[in-house]
């Protein structure tokens, strides 16, 4: 794992290593405990991946972050993003949407994931294995997730 800092950035180095290296570090070994598990084959697996671990990263680590911060339309967004053909622009959704949203596969993964956790009563860390079909059911209400 490579972590790059600009030593220009306001504090300098040290004040970048305070302020987020134990959240990045948490959010990506989550990644490394899921893949071990659960490959990502879709942007529905990428979204859920991201979701859990930039959940991890708020809720253990202490650092909410906005790419994480869903908005109020979230429900519509989510049943939007699920409804995307397999073929759609990883860059549009995961990162700036030509229609000038941003994050949405994150946003939407980190509502998911929330969800799930809520409904499932698993913790984020037990959530880590569970396929992602089953955390979409559990956090769409449905009985099997796409």
């Amino acid at each position: 794992m490579y972590w790059t800092v600009d030593p220009a950035h306001e504090g300098g180095v040290v004040a970048v290593v305070n302020a987020q290296l134990r959240a990045t570090l948490l959010h990506e070994w989550y990644h490394l405990v899921r893949e071990a598990k659960v490959p990502t084959y879709s942007l529905v697996d990428r979204a859920i991946s991201e979701g859990l671990a930039t959940a991890f990263e708020r809720d253990v680590g202490g650092r909410a972050t906005p790419w994480g911060a869903y908005p109020a339309e979230v429900d519509a967004w989510t049943a939007e993003f699920l409804a995307l053909p397999g073929d759609a622009p990883v860059r549009d959704w995961m990162y700036r949407h030509p229609d000038g949203r941003r994050w949405i596969g994150y946003k939407v993964g980190t509502r998911l994931a929330d969800r799930a956790r809520l409904t499932s009563r698993l913790s984020l860390t037990q959530l880590a294995t569970v396929p992602t079909n089953q955390l979409v059911a559990w956090a769409t209400g449905t009985k099997r997730g796409r």
